[in-house]
């Protein structure tokens, strides 16, 4: 699984980096259902824009977004975002028991 970081219109701090990697350390485990994680947060006026574009093995992608005026809400609100959406897709390709 492929997970990528990216600021457009701004630079990332070392603290904001390490704060939005703990994050998304928790979508590790869940490796064999993605394929690609791309996180991208752009700076709109005084707001920050936050993406995730999630390409699950199967074919499905999803695409999800957070504005917000502070980086570490807008994270905490897309993570949450990626988190039930990773989870509602397991669950339709999930085998149901008899």
């Amino acid at each position: 699984m492929n997970i990528e970081v990216k600021s457009v219109g701004f630079a990332m701090t070392d603290e904001e980096k390490q704060i939005i990697d703990k994050k998304i350390e928790r979508f590790k485990k869940n490796g064999e259902h993605l394929t690609d994680l791309i996180f991208t947060f752009t700076k709109e006026g005084a707001a920050i824009k936050a993406e995730a574009v999630i390409n699950f093995k199967g074919g499905p992608r999803g695409h999800l977004d957070e504005l917000d005026y502070d980086l570490r809400t807008a994270t905490d609100k897309l993570v949450d975002k990626v988190q039930i959406k990773i989870t509602k897709e397991k669950e339709k390709h999930t085998p149901k028991r008899a």
